[in-house]
């Protein structure tokens, strides 16, 4: 029995040596884009994405990729950005398969369909990578079904098209109709 708690004891010292070493590289990521050092920041969250993904860590690496993308949208880099962000649904992607034998599915819950939809909302339009996210993004949330994605996440990506697009776009009248309440609040 004392073996057993001084088991336990040890894994809790090491978890919070983890996190903590975790939070010490997370400053340092920030505090190399906050200088600038952008090149490096990029490469080091890269580094630790693959690092993260090679222990199974998948929930890890996509929100270290996660909070990295928006870093760098808010410093205006959007291609470290939208690299970061295909990150993420790698890890998704990954992290799937690996389950797929023990049948537990990640699943799209609210946050995550509000993380995808955050990126992608950042990410420059005429950026080739958006279309690639998008549509890595839906056929990830469909699950491998053969469907064309999670209806909710369908809402919140096309809600980011019609605020980019003239009030008088058919895509407002797509989204009033097939229930969109975000749109129906800006009909006149």
């Amino acid at each position: 029995m004392a073996a057993a708690a001084m088991a336990e004891q040890e894994s809790a010292r090491n978890g919070a040596r983890n996190r903590g070493g975790v939070q010490r590289v997370e400053g340092k990521l920030r505090a190399s884009v906050e200088k600038g050092d952008y090149y490096e920041a990029h490469q080091m969250y890269r580094t630790l994405f693959f690092r993260y993904m090679s222990q199974s860590k998948h929930t890890e690496a996509r929100e270290l990729m996660c909070s990295g993308a928006l870093l760098f949208f808010s410093h205006g880099q959007q291609n470290s950005a939208a690299d970061l962000s295909m990150l993420v649904l790698e890890s998704l992607e990954k992290a799937e398969v690996e389950l797929r034998g023990g049948t537990v599915l990640v699943s799209v819950n609210p946050d995550l369909r509000q993380n995808l939809a955050k990126l992608f909302s950042l990410m420059d339009p005429n950026s080739p990578e958006r279309v690639a996210f998008v549509s890595r993004a839906l056929k990830w949330s469909s699950g491998g079904s053969g469907k064309l994605g999670h209806p909710r996440l369908h809402q919140l990506l096309a809600l980011t098209l019609w605020k980019e697009c003239p009030p008088t776009h058919p895509m407002l009248e797509c989204l009033v109709h097939c229930g969109c309440p975000e749109a129906r609040q800006g009909e006149t």
